[in-house]
């Protein structure tokens, strides 16, 4: 990396205010993006056109079963217009969640405070949180309610005692204050999209 352009490149990314910019202007020059000997993907494959096919996901999606949370950005110059053509796989499929963030750069996302040029967190890493808890919240949900509608032990001739008024009601009110703490930090956390 010794000419100008190369020096310039690297100029910018280390000026950049932001990891998103920082990654912008690096990734294009960074060694692990170069397609010539001795870094090309070529163990195996024709091409790198042989190896990107082989290596996109999006000829399996449809055999997807379970929840699924695909997040991209559509400033990834890498990932993000090949994502963004194969979306209507993504579409056909109910149990996949396709979000497209405005920015996060390739594979990125960072929030970063005041002062703070790296090392921040990854706002992605909550809101696939959240996606979780999502998805093991309603499993919980059609667990208890196909347990109540089919259990072995509600047709038994046993009379267990139900559960004190009382119990039922902290119980609701507990899962409302859940509910109301997990929209105000997904609304928090949809703002920066």
């Amino acid at each position: 990396m010794k000419d100008s352009y190369s020096k310039q490149k690297i100029r910018q990314a280390l000026l950049a205010p932001t990891i998103g910019e920082f990654d912008d202007v690096a990734a294009p020059i960074s060694i692990r993006n170069d397609t010539h000997y001795p870094f090309g993907i070529k163990i195996g494959y024709d091409n790198g056109n042989a190896y990107g096919f082989d290596a996109s996901s999006y000829r399996y999606i449809r055999h997807i079963s379970v929840p699924f949370l695909n997040l991209t950005a559509q400033d990834d110059f890498i990932a993000g217009k090949p994502s963004r053509n194969k979306l209507g796989f993504c579409l056909s499929n109910p149990n996949i969640m396709h979000v497209e963030t405005q920015c996060g750069g390739h594979l990125g996302w960072q929030e970063n405070t005041p002062g703070n040029t790296f090392g921040a967190s990854s706002w992605a890493d909550v809101a696939v949180s959240d996606f979780f808890h999502a998805i093991m919240a309603v499993k919980k949900e059609s667990f208890e309610k196909l347990t109540r509608e089919t259990s072995p032990i509600a047709e038994s001739k046993f009379d267990y005692p139900e559960p004190p008024v009382k119990f039922n009601r902290e119980m609701e009110k507990s899962l409302t204050q859940v509910k109301i703490n997990a929209m105000a930090l997904t609304t928090k956390h949809l703002s920066k999209l």
